[in-house]
């Protein structure tokens, strides 16, 4: 079906179609009130797009691309700073972990998802066990918890809270 800029050339294109073959009145009725409702449900479903990005402007779309920090306490207290990126539902960046009282910053990479509101993020430190970490999206905070991982050697995050806020 082509694309339409308007409600009027989609009922233009449908009467052109289905509603001019005879003169039958019944026939014309049945095209009119099939056009009526297709065109109904098309601008009932569907938002405009901005340019070429495919990026609904109807639909309420969660962006968590940018950096995020966040203070996780629990089993350790541990201050996590990420840089995310997403395409579509897909998340991928980088981001360090500190513990407040250590010089030390631990690098590491995520993968996850952002399939509506809730979050999925696998944090891969380099030779340690991932991280685990799903949260909910609001606006400018995801709220969530940590599991698995074991940074220090002090023990793994056990249902860590942790809140991340975006800069």
């Amino acid at each position: 079906m082509p694309y339409f800029e308007s409600t009027e050339q989609l009922r233009d294109f449908f009467e052109a179609r289905f509603c001019l073959f005879g003169r039958d009145s019944t026939l014309r009725l049945r095209c009119v009130l099939g056009a009526s409702l297709v065109l109904q449900l098309s601008v009932a479903g569907c938002g405009s797009y901005e340019g070429t990005s495919g990026t609904p402007t109807g639909a309420s779309v969660s962006s968590v691309s940018g950096t995020w920090t966040g203070r996780a306490s629990g089993v350790e207290t541990a201050d996590f700073t990420l840089a995310l990126t997403q395409v579509g539902t897909s998340v991928t960046g980088t981001g360090d972990v500190s513990f407040p009282g250590d010089q030390n910053r631990f690098a590491f990479d995520v993968t996850g998802s952002l399939p509506g509101s809730t979050i999925t993020l696998t944090i891969q430190l380099r030779q340690r066990p991932p991280i685990s970490y799903t949260g909910s999206v609001d606006g400018q905070a995801i709220r969530g918890r940590l599991n698995g991982g074991n940074i220090q050697h002090d023990g793994p995050f056990g249902d860590t809270p942790l809140t991340l806020d975006k800069r």
